[in-house]
């Protein structure tokens, strides 16, 4: 049984989330951590803030709600509509969870303007919890700079503190003077790799005893340098994905991953055992893994054409076909690019072949890079829109006829 405050967490996640999709902005973030379970849902006025949802906003979070927990396996999820604060939601939840559910849905981050489900089952969920807590023993809080709702931040942020009995920090709005001054022996901080990045620049000195975990994507070694500099005494690098949850991890002195023990590696899959050690899973995995052996692998590149920006899977090729929909646009090409040469600072950029028009000459227009900025921003999510945009006449190829780097 999850804690009531650990729940809430959860609850505000997932209700920020699709606020954010209903009204087509970020809730921000300084006004989603004062919520209460006295906010109200509606837009009764009130001093722990109203959220004004209309009936149509209403169905669609309680349907949010619905698919994350599985509700409608217990029967309570009609009760949903009908409660008027933040809290009243986590008692319906809190009852979902007394009758019991079998499985639960997170969603990938939607880099394609579709999030995909990911179903999986709570045994499972609690068999890598079980395994987490076996690595993090001597762990004595949680300090989360991720959101709950994802599957790293419930397995890290909400499932594990609750398997240890520990307590955990939403420190996502801490400034680096306060995570400078705060974390200590026993510290577990759950980020992702920009956010180390930014902590190894803001907080240039860790207590000792501080361990950090790391996921959604590839952990720069020099980054690794840099915090190992500033004193943090261990970086853990988790291995997996919405789909598949966890499924290896690696220290600060390891190269490869090593598989937890419930996954074995069959051919070119992976399969997990089940917790009830009865039957196997194959499971595909979206990167080609080279093995040194059988339980230790290291991943090589993609096998969707994804890359990470930010953390999250966005696909170049499909950028490109958007920008290629341009009037103004014959071809185009987009790759990723790391701001001044730091792996930690991805960000796509884009080779432009525009269309020629009658008297116009110059290819590198100022005006036409405004333009297809202005596109991207309509058509584009924040992480697919490029930050480098570079025109010519044709696009950059080599001697076989192969797009090359540029």
């Amino acid at each position: 049984m999850i804690r009531r405050h650990s729940l809430f967490r959860v609850v505000a996640s997932l209700v920020a989330d699709e606020l954010s999709v209903l009204r087509g902005r970020p809730v921000d973030m300084s006004a989603q951590l004062t919520w209460t379970e006295d906010t109200r849902l509606d837009d009764a006025p009130s001093s722990h803030g109203s959220l004004s949802f209309d009936s149509l906003a209403r169905l669609d979070v309680s349907g949010r709600l619905n698919n994350f927990f599985h509700m409608h396996e217990t029967g309570v999820e009609d009760y949903l509509l009908t409660q008027k604060t933040l809290g009243g939601l986590v008692d319906v939840v809190t009852a979902a969870m007394k009758l019991g559910f079998a499985r639960m849905t997170f969603q990938t981050s939607g880099s394609t303007g579709q999030p995909k489900p990911c179903m999986h089952e709570t045994a499972s969920l609690m068999q890598e919890t079980l395994h987490l807590a076996s690595m993090f023993r001597g762990a004595k809080r949680v300090i989360a700079l991720v959101p709950p709702h994802h599957i790293y931040g419930f397995l890290f942020t909400v499932m594990l503190p609750e398997e240890l009995g520990i307590d955990v920090e939403d420190a996502r709005l801490w400034p680096p003077s306060r995570m400078a001054r705060e974390l200590g022996k026993g510290d577990v901080v759950i980020a992702t790799p920009h956010m180390w990045r930014y902590l190894a620049k803001s907080v240039p000195s860790l207590a000792q005893g501080v361990t950090g975990v790391t996921s959604t994507a590839p952990m720069p070694d020099v980054l690794k340098a840099d915090l190992s500099r500033c004193g943090l005494t261990d970086l853990i690098e988790i291995y997996g994905s919405s789909e598949t949850a966890g499924i290896g991890s690696r220290s600060l002195a390891e190269t490869a991953f090593s598989l937890f023990p419930y996954w074995q590696r069959d051919m070119d899959n992976l399969v997990r055992i089940r917790a009830d050690g009865l039957s196997a899973e194959p499971v595909r995995v979206m990167d080609k893994l080279v093995w040194s052996d059988a339980n230790h692998f290291i991943p090589s590149g993609r096998t969707d054409g994804a890359v990470q920006v930010g953390g999250i899977n966005v696909f170049p090729d499909r950028v490109a076909a958007i920008i290629r929909q341009h009037e103004r646009v014959a071809d185009c090409t987009v790759r990723i690019t790391h701001l001044g040469g730091d792996m930690a600072r991805a960000r796509l950029k884009a080779f432009v072949v525009p269309l020629a028009t009658s008297g116009e000459t110059d290819v590198t227009d100022d005006g036409l890079a405004q333009e297809l900025e202005q596109y991207a921003d309509a058509h584009l999510t924040p992480l697919e829109r490029p930050a480098m945009w570079q025109f010519g006449e044709r696009l950059p190829r080599n001697a076989m006829g192969k797009l090359v780097d540029w």
